[in-house]
């Protein structure tokens, strides 16, 4: 049994799509699917009109704005103790159930990928996945500078480091939080309170980096995607660009470090060293924008006073090595 938040605004098209597709691959499941709706007034009778057959869906009006503020008032309405998202725009494979289902029967964190739907992918098939496990640390590292994409052949071609949750799930009650957290992590900081709550862009990430972290030693990894994302001109990592989806991630990456508990050292010191490294980057970038300027350079600031933290030239240099050299 899981739960889906569904948040949606003004693609009513995207809504019959989605849920067509959720009754076509989630046949072996039981679940249910609340919806969060920020569309206008005439956009949002339809929506209404059009789920209010189906028993397993329930409708809500978002009264915030956003999608993580809508996500945010939605949790306290799931029913069922597994849960995640659902994007409009994403297209789910007959095979994503198994991801669920292994996180429901064995309670270890499990993850899928997916394939951008773009020009080159728009007839991609998608075929039987397996499960291989990775160790947390090689995981959490694939998000810090080492991708599994770049390092080992079975991830040949995949995205290796997903941040849309629709590839995996988890308890409801790590919702609850991941929203005190990321609340805290933005409070009083205009800068991280823009990118992670009015762009949406980084928590969705962070259900990841978590949930990975939280593993005793591996994750349940399926292999090839699981799901489809759809890049188009409407979408965030189009809309907004590659610069903000940078800082965002970056950001959010950084909200990681602050709020977890990481019990192995030699982790830490990798994660701080790409943390650093990124920002750098992302200064030089913004040079000449005031506001991210400032704020990066305020960020690197606040890194480089955290003393149990130690900057790692090896691992910089490997970093350097994938990113120039593969």
């Amino acid at each position: 049994m899981i739960s889906f938040i569904l948040p949606i605004k003004n693609r009513h098209q995207n809504l019959v799509n989605l849920i067509k597709n959720c009754k076509k691959v989630f046949k072996n499941i039981k679940y249910e699917i609340v919806i969060v709706d920020a569309s206008d007034i005439l956009i949002a009778k339809q929506n209404r009109f059009f789920v209010k057959n189906f028993k397993n869906i329930r409708y809500f009006t978002q009264k915030s704005k956003r999608i993580t503020r809508g996500c945010f008032e939605m949790i306290k309405y799931l029913k069922y103790k597994n849960v995640t998202f659902l994007y409009d725009d994403d297209v789910m494979g007959p095979n994503v159930s198994k991801i669920y289902k292994n996180f429901l029967k064995n309670n270890i964190f499990s993850m899928g990928t997916g394939i951008v739907l773009d020009q080159k992918n728009s007839k991609y098939k998608f075929k039987k996945i397996k499960k291989i496990n990775i160790p947390k640390d090689v995981l959490l590292s694939n998000y810090f500078g080492q991708p599994l994409s770049k390092i080992d052949t079975r991830f040949k071609n995949f995205l290796s480091s997903p941040v849309s949750p629709i590839c995996s799930c988890f308890k409801k009650e790590y919702l609850l939080i991941w929203e005190k957290k990321i609340k805290k992590f933005v409070k009083n900081n205009l800068f991280r309170n823009y990118y992670l709550l009015e762009l949406d862009i980084g928590p969705d990430l962070i259900t990841y980096l978590s949930n990975i972290n939280n593993v005793k030693e591996v994750v349940h990894y399926y292999l090839p995607p699981a799901v489809r994302f759809s890049s188009h001109e409407n979408s965030i990592s189009i809309i907004y660009g590659k610069n903000n989806l940078r800082i965002g991630y970056w950001l959010a990456r950084i909200s990681f470090l602050e709020n977890e508990k990481i019990n192995n050292q030699n982790m830490l010191n990798k994660i701080y060293t790409y943390l650093f490294f990124i920002g750098i980057c992302l200064l030089v970038i913004n040079i000449f924008n005031n506001f991210n300027r400032n704020n990066i350079y305020l960020e690197l600031l606040t890194l480089r006073k955290k003393k149990n933290y130690k900057f790692s030239f090896n691992y910089l240099f490997r970093i350097l090595k994938i990113l120039l050299l593969k």
